[in-house]
Formats: structure tokens, C-alpha cells, sequence
């Protein structure tokens, strides 16, 4: 099963990698990146968890301008406006508009790395119903899936 995901997953498939404070999903998260990189698919990281220098770290070098980080790392809920995305941005109309900025590849993935910071901030219920909406939305339109780190303690 696990190679089948790495081969591509189907359109607006939702792919979650468990993490707990033990296990760290980290290396598989990469790992699943830098597959989709050298299928040439355009990677978009709504980046909450690392910075965009670590998340980079050990990537494909000769794909990495297939990779888009909205850096939310830095100021998560946006106080000193550094950051390029925040948890008051997590709307499938917002997501949605920063994905079709760029129109570079056959296929995309979005990774939230991760819901952790949403979560907190945000209603569950409210959580599931963008993602949704997101989910039905970019399946609609382009060849998209959505992969999600969570982290369980």
C-alpha cells in the first residue's frame, strides 16, 4: 500500500501520516515530498511545524523550484505580519487561490504540516468542513491531493 501512495495518489485523495511524540512522520513526509517532486508535480507546504530550511533540507535539488512553501512558521497567527500564510488564512478560498498562483506542473500536492495549529485555533467541525470543500473543490479542477501530517500525542 505504502508504494502505491508514493507512485501518485488518486485525485483529491486526502493522505494522512500519523506522527506521535515517539515516532516522528518527518522522514516519511520527505520522503513522500521529494517522490512527488521527481514526478514532476508542483508541492505546495502550508508550513506551521518547520521552517522552509529544514523542511528543504536533503530534497531533490533539481526539483526544488517545484516546491512552494506559504511560511506560516514564522508568525503562525499572523501578530507580527511576517508571515505569508496564517491560521486566520485556512479557507478552502484562500488555500485554493495560493495553489492556482502557480500553474508550473502536471499535478499537485498540498501538505499542511500540520493541522496542529489550525486545530487549535479553529473549530473542528469548521476544520473538516474547509477541507471538504477544499478536497471537492481542487478535484474538480486540477489533478490535486492533499497530504497531512498530524502529530498525536
Amino acid at each position: 500500500m505504502l508504494s502505491e501512495v508514493f507512485q501518485g495518489p488518486e485525485m483529491g485523495e486526502f493522505i494522512i501520516i500519523r506522527d506521535t511524540a515517539c515516532y516522528s512522520g518527518r522522514r516519511l513526509l520527505k520522503y513522500y515530498i521529494n517522490s512527488a517532486l521527481k514526478r514532476e508535480e508542483s508541492v505546495h507546504v502550508l508550513g506551521f511545524d518547520v521552517p522552509e530550511h529544514e523542511l528543504r533540507a536533503k530534497l531533490d535539488s533539481n526539483h526544488l523550484h517545484l516546491l512552494h512553501f506559504h511560511n506560516a512558521h514564522i508568525d503562525p497567527l499572523g501578530w507580527t505580519k511576517q508571515s505569508s500564510f496564517t491560521v486566520k488564512h485556512f479557507s478552502a478560498t484562500e488555500i485554493t487561490r495560493r495553489l492556482q498562483e502557480t500553474q508550473d506542473a502536471k499535478a499537485s500536492i498540498l501538505v499542511i504540516d500540520s493541522l496542529s495549529w489550525v486545530l487549535r485555533h479553529h473549530d473542528t467541525v469548521t476544520v473538516c468542513q474547509e477541507l471538504q470543500k477544499l478536497r471537492k473543490g481542487l478535484s474538480s479542477k486540477q489533478h490535486t491531493s492533499i497530504l497531512i501530517p498530524v502529530l498525536l500525542f
